[in-house]
């Protein structure tokens, strides 16, 4: 069994202050974001077809013997759209 004095405590959190120090810099000199770019258009690129619900993909999850997997998978996009949209809208 370990058992910290208040001093080592303290100690320790100095020391991981001083390791936070430079990521808390850099994050406060990163470059902020003004608008929203498209890097397809902005290198003259066609967007590829990333959907995830395409004909196929209820079919295979109809017929997946992991009802609960199913789920998950379907799940998680929706989930993730969700957190994009503000809330109230």
């Amino acid at each position: 069994m370990v058992l910290l004095t208040m001093r080592e405590i303290s100690a320790q959190k100095r020391v991981a202050a001083r390791r936070e120090q430079p990521i808390r810099q850099i994050n406060r000199q990163a470059v902020v974001l003004e608008a929203v770019v498209d890097i397809f258009d902005a290198v003259g690129m066609e967007e590829p077809e990333v959907g995830l619900l395409d004909d196929e993909f209820p079919a295979r999850m109809k017929n997946l013997p992991e009802c609960n997997l199913a789920v998950e998978v379907l799940e998680w996009p929706l989930d993730r759209a969700r957190a994009c949209v503000p809330a109230g809208a």
